[in-house]
C-alpha cells in the first residue's frame, strides 16, 4: 500500500479544535479526572471531597478540595514547612513528613466545618463541676423522697395514724424515771 497524501487545507483547519492546554502538556488525563470528581445525580449538588497530595523537592502540600464548574474549591490546606512549629525540624519531604502533614490537615479540617474541638479543661475546674453535679443530684433525690412521703401521708386516713400511735407497744410503754 502506498503513501496517502495528508490534506491540511482550509476546510480541515477550519474544523480543527485544539486540545485543552493541560492535555497538550500531558498534565491532566481528563477521562480519569471526570470519573474522579463527578458526583452522582441523586446526591443533589453535594460536594465530593478529595484529598490532593503534591510532593515537591522542598515541600509536601496536602489539600482537601471539591470540584465546581468554576474550578476546584480548596477547603483546607497543610504544608510540610509548617511542621517545625509542632516539633518536626528536619526531613520535611520524607514519608514520615507526608504522614505528619496529613495529620495536620485532619486536625484543621473540623474547624472549617464549624466542629471545633472542646478545649481540655484543668483538673480543678473538672473536679468543681463534678462536685456541683453530685450536689444537684443529691438535692433532686431528697426532693423526690419528700414528695413520696407527702403522697403516702395523703393516702392514709388521719384516724388511722391516731390508731397506729395508740396501738404501738413502744408508745404505750411507761417512761423511765429520771432519778
Amino acid at each position: 500500500m502506498g503513501f496517502v497524501k495528508v490534506v491540511k487545507n482550509k476546510a480541515y483547519l477550519k474544523r480543527y479544535q485544539v486540545r485543552f492546554r493541560r492535555r497538550q502538556e500531558g498534565k491532566t488525563d481528563y477521562y480519569a479526572w471526570k470519573r474522579l470528581v463527578i458526583q452522582d445525580k441523586n446526591k443533589y449538588n453535594t460536594p465530593k471531597y478529595r484529598m490532593i497530595v503534591r510532593v515537591t523537592n522542598r515541600d509536601i502540600i496536602c489539600q482537601i478540595a471539591y470540584a465546581r464548574i468554576e474550578g476546584n474549591m480548596i477547603v483546607c490546606t497543610a504544608h510540610a514547612h509548617e511542621l517545625p512549629k509542632y516539633g518536626v525540624k528536619v526531613g520535611l519531604t520524607n514519608y514520615a513528613a507526608a504522614y505528619c502533614t496529613g495529620l495536620l490537615l485532619a486536625h484543621r479540617l473540623p474547624n472549617r466545618f464549624g466542629r471545633k474541638k472542646k478545649k481540655k479543661k484543668k483538673k480543678e475546674e473538672e473536679e468543681e463541676e463534678e462536685e456541683e453535679e453530685e450536689e444537684e443530684e443529691k438535692e433532686k433525690e431528697k426532693e423526690k423522697e419528700k414528695e413520696e412521703k407527702e403522697e403516702e401521708n395523703k393516702e392514709t386516713n388521719p384516724s388511722m395514724e391516731i390508731w397506729c400511735r395508740e396501738s404501738s407497744p413502744l408508745l404505750s410503754m411507761p417512761k423511765p424515771n429520771a432519778s
